[in-house]
């Protein structure tokens, strides 16, 4: 995933940690 802020959080952190809270 390309490293792109979604609602201030970067959006690569959810290919890398898909335990993270994007909510």
């Amino acid at each position: 995933a390309s490293p792109l802020t979604i609602g201030g959080r970067q959006a690569y952190v959810e290919e890398k940690r898909p335990s993270s809270s994007r909510g």
